[in-house]
């Protein structure tokens, strides 16, 4: 299966360390869009603090550490959004950082955020 639509990949390109697929990595080297593995971590970090210095200078700033973990969180959230009617309910506890990255990850995807506020009327 995977020949099939990854075929000029080798297995041991396709399965290596760390297992992280996206498709902004290649759009942010000027190709086309296409969802590929990430080859290291570093040039992952670097298309990730590149996007989100471009967020902070259009939208309010958030100030995030990318750490691995985090990372690798976003690109989960931009992957199941990019997907037609991709929906995730992220859970953990408040402040972990849940609503910044689904925010980031949304933005590396051109994708616009809509924010329910809930009071008495709703």
């Amino acid at each position: 299966v995977a020949g099939k639509h990854f075929g000029n990949l080798s297995k041991d390109d396709l399965f290596a360390a760390p297992l992280i697929m996206t498709s902004f990595v290649s759009e942010a080297g000027g190709n086309d869009r296409q969802y590929l593995p990430v080859k290291d971590m570093p040039s992952l970090r670097k298309v990730m603090e590149d996007k989100l210095t471009e967020h902070n200078e259009n939208y309010a700033a958030m100030n995030l550490v990318l750490f691995d973990d985090a990372v690798n969180h976003v690109c989960r959230i931009s992957r199941i959004t990019e997907n037609a009617c991709g929906n995730a309910l992220l859970v953990g506890v408040g402040g972990s950082g849940k609503q910044s990255l689904a925010r980031l990850a949304s933005f590396t995807n051109s994708q616009d955020v809509l924010t329910i506020l809930v009071n008495q009327s709703y």
